[in-house]
């Protein structure tokens, strides 16, 4: 749930541990969307440290002022750019109404039983992080852009003998799939190129992304003006 929800969303790791079934809703014409809340309850863990917040009753916050009270639909269909472009099934909806207990104002009869998190009681990164790196393993998917991103952000890449490696080797999953280093937030910066493959005004880009400034997209924009095959370019001529 947590990596389906973070690529159709691009909710940021913290807010994906903390989200709860009231951030859901439904509008009368059955569209379902959730709205990430200025400030909330930590509800996450059992006292057990799951979360720093919990121990002293502490409250959720966005990461920046720019998310709060940001509103995303909850998709059930996607433009497949490896596709040509066309609109395919993603089961987004279909996925959150199954797994959560969603008992809001003009939620169906049949969504109201399920989870009020997350795994029953939220979840931390770490976990969320091994999630992510366990289905791209089974997907055979590989950061393709995370050197491009970290040369973009003048981190450079170490030997791995005096100087730390910053992509690293997990080596294989139990099936034998190359587990690639992929981090949650990956997911996000997949929901962002998506939003400017689409060309997504970034203006308007940002109230769903939670960005301040909208020039916070520009390494988005290049990723998706750099995806140009030759069937495309064609039609330029």
């Amino acid at each position: 749930m947590s990596v389906h929800l973070g690529i159709g969303t691009g909710m940021r790791n913290n807010t994906i541990g903390h989200v709860y079934k009231d951030w859901f809703f439904y509008d009368s014409d059955g569209n379902l969307y959730i709205q990430i809340p200025g400030s909330d309850k930590c509800r996450k863990g059992n006292g057990d440290g799951t979360c720093g917040h919990c121990e002293d009753g502490g409250q959720y916050n966005p990461k920046t002022e720019a998310g709060d009270g940001r509103i995303i639909l909850i998709p059930n269909s996607w433009h497949n750019h490896a596709n040509e472009g066309e609109e395919e099934y993603f089961g987004l909806k279909d996925h959150v109404e199954a797994y959560f207990a969603l008992d809001g104002k003009n939620a169906p009869d049949n969504v109201r039983y399920g989870k009020d998190m997350i795994q029953g009681n939220g979840v931390s990164k770490g976990p969320l992080n091994k999630w992510v790196r366990d289905v791209a393993a089974k997907s055979a998917i590989q950061p393709q852009l995370r050197m491009k991103r970290l040369e973009q952000a003048g981190v450079p890449n170490g030997n791995g003998e005096d100087e730390p490696k910053k992509i690293k080797d997990f080596g294989h999953d139990d099936e034998g799939n190359k587990i690639p280093d992929m981090i949650f937030h990956d997911l996000r910066a997949c929901y962002c190129t998506q939003l400017m493959r689409n060309e997504v005004p970034p203006h308007k880009a940002i109230n769903k992304t939670g960005h301040a400034d909208p020039d916070s997209l520009k390494p988005y924009v290049m990723f998706a003006a750099n995806e140009i095959d030759a069937k495309e370019e064609q039609q330029w001529y």
